[in-house]
């Protein structure tokens, strides 16, 4: 006959293990759907963009991981505000951006239609207009528009950071701001520090602005 006290301990060994095991499927499976969903977005669009940008498998591949490590860091440390097949377009504009300094627009626009369902329940949940997230999405156009009249900034960083508002409220701002400059500005002095630009160079700020996204998110 078994002691009640070691059954009661082995029933509950069965319990915990048939816990982690759940937990560790479900856990598997999410990661699984996640892959999926950035592989098919980054195939996608590099597909779509074949002929107009160089993106070997390998780098495909980069992509792909760099763009899971976004999600992850965002669903599990951050807000979790963007949707994850939109870490995946971030992702892969990161790549082309840093490599070819344009930011395509098609894949902007998809950015923003993403963004849509979370501007229409903040307009609904919102306690107030500084919750709104489309007035963030126009207020960084905006912000960004000004910005790219006196200075070398592209009009694919104005229309990025335009989408990505979309998905933030209106008291984030600033801090998408803060991190996206201060991480253009960092990326700016090690070009200066460590490669041959000069400061008449241009590089890409678009890396920088996503890099502020995330940190947005996470702080």
């Amino acid at each position: 006959m078994i002691p009640q006290e070691r059954f009661d301990l082995i029933e509950l060994l069965n319990m915990s293990l048939r816990a982690l095991a759940d937990y560790t499927w479900h856990g598997i499976g999410l990661l699984s759907l996640y892959f999926i969903t950035i592989a098919f977005v980054v195939y996608f669009f590099s597909g779509l963009y074949g002929e107009q940008y160089e993106i070997s498998v390998k780098s495909k591949w980069i992509v792909i991981v760099f763009g899971m490590a976004l999600g992850l860091l965002d669903m599990y440390m951050g807000q979790n505000m963007v949707h994850y097949p939109v870490w995946g377009i971030l992702a892969l504009l990161f790549f082309i951006d840093a490599k070819y300094q344009e930011l395509p627009d098609a894949m902007n626009l998809v950015i923003a239609i993403l963004g849509l369902p979370i501007v229409i329940q903040s307009f609904f949940t919102g306690s107030s207009y500084l919750e709104w997230t489309l007035l963030s999405g126009i207020l960084l156009f905006s912000i960004f528009l000004a910005i790219a009249i006196v200075s070398p900034l592209g009009g694919g960083d104005i229309k990025m950071m335009g989408a990505i508002g979309l998905y933030f409220p209106l008291y984030e701002v600033p801090q998408l701001l803060f991190f996206g400059f201060a991480v253009g500005v960092l990326h700016g002095i090690y070009l200066l520090l460590f490669t041959d630009a000069g400061m008449k160079s241009k590089f890409a700020f678009g890396p920088g602005l996503i890099i502020g996204v995330l940190l947005t998110s996470i702080f």
